[in-house]
């Protein structure tokens, strides 16, 4: 009878621990989908960069704040957002409708004003925006000036249905900006801008598809989807004739390169996103080498949204996988370090 007793009791304590492991298995399960459903949530589509000691970045569901865990502006069905830029204080939004709106003060949201007109791209570094029919305008408070006018939009109709000026995807590095725009028979215009202000106009005869733009201080970088480089010298008024070098691995199918120079005691390099790597152009000879190791470790296979400078040869990454990284060139080796 004590060995039965004693049986039983220890069937008791198996049972007993059997179902605590399946609830604090269980417990787990859903603790992971929840993690799993608040990131989804937070899907990183933009960082916006840093005003005070708040780092902002655009998400799926509004403009956040990293370390906040609600947005400070939402999505909604009025407003769901495409794009927004940040300027110190101010803040602009895009949603999908072409609403284009002005928030004087990141410390007092209610204060949002709706700009005249329909947009479609509202850039990140400058203070610029595409409206709907092809016209570019510059921005300052809540007020949009027309800068590059839609040079076909007042012809007759039948004459216009045989002319082309489209403007194309822009290109970034921070306050430096390029525009290209579709012409008539297969042609493209460049528009170089500098802190929303027009540097110069270049044309070429052939449509083209840029993957990744950079400034070096004196000249433009500019990178074609068949990995060939280009570099246009700041007083140049033609586009070269011949690449300055070309890539060795090849660029994603689609969408922009997330490229950023650097300097080192080595020189100055630009480094571009590849597949499953990063290229990296010695800017003193366009030599090219990739990298996968040191800061590129962590981030070469994330789908990187943008990369904003943070400080000196320091920089911060949005992947699409709701993560910010921040890239440290000033180490050795350099690092990418989840924020």
């Amino acid at each position: 009878m004590k060995k039965l007793s004693t049986l039983i009791l220890a069937l008791a304590l198996i049972l007993a621990l059997f179902i605590s492991c399946n609830a604090d298995a269980s417990e787990g399960i859903f603790s992971e989908i929840a993690s799993s459903t608040e990131s989804s949530k937070v899907k990183i589509k933009l960082y916006l960069g840093q005003s005070s000691s708040d780092m902002y970045y655009l998400a799926a569901d509004g403009v956040r704040v990293l370390g906040e865990n609600e947005p400070v502006i939402e999505n909604t069905k009025a407003m769901s957002l495409d794009s927004a830029a940040l300027f110190g204080t101010e803040l602009y939004t895009l949603d999908k409708d072409g609403n284009l709106r002005y928030y004087a003060n990141l410390n007092d949201l209610s204060d949002v004003k709706t700009i005249s007109g329909k947009f479609k791209t509202l850039l990140n570094g400058s203070k610029l925006a595409i409206s709907t029919d092809n016209e570019l305008y510059s921005l300052s408070g809540a007020t949009a000036t027309r800068i590059i006018e839609n040079e076909i939009k007042d012809l007759p109709e039948k004459e216009k249905k045989e002319k082309v000026f489209e403007f194309a995807t822009p290109m970034e590095a921070e306050d430096q900006a390029l525009l290209p725009v579709k012409l008539t028979g297969g042609k493209t215009r460049l528009y170089f801008m500098n802190n929303g202000t027009l540097e110069k106009t270049i044309e070429l005869d052939r449509s083209t598809d840029f993957k990744a733009f950079q400034y070096t201080g004196s000249s433009y970088i500019l990178i074609e989807s068949d990995k060939k480089g280009y570099v246009i010298e700041s007083s140049a008024t033609a586009f070269p004739e011949k690449e300055s070098f070309t890539l060795k691995t090849t660029l994603a199918s689609d969408g922009k390169a997330s490229s950023f120079v650097y300097t080192s005691t080595d020189g100055t390099f630009m480094v571009v996103q590849v597949i499953n790597a990063f290229d990296t152009i010695k800017l003193s000879d366009y030599s090219v080498e990739t990298v996968t190791k040191g800061f590129a470790a962590d981030i070469r296979t994330a789908e990187i949204k943008n990369i904003r400078v943070s400080g000196t040869n320091q920089f911060i990454a949005a992947t699409n996988e709701g993560l910010l990284f921040k890239i440290d060139m000033t180490k050795n080796p350099s690092t990418a370090t989840k924020l």
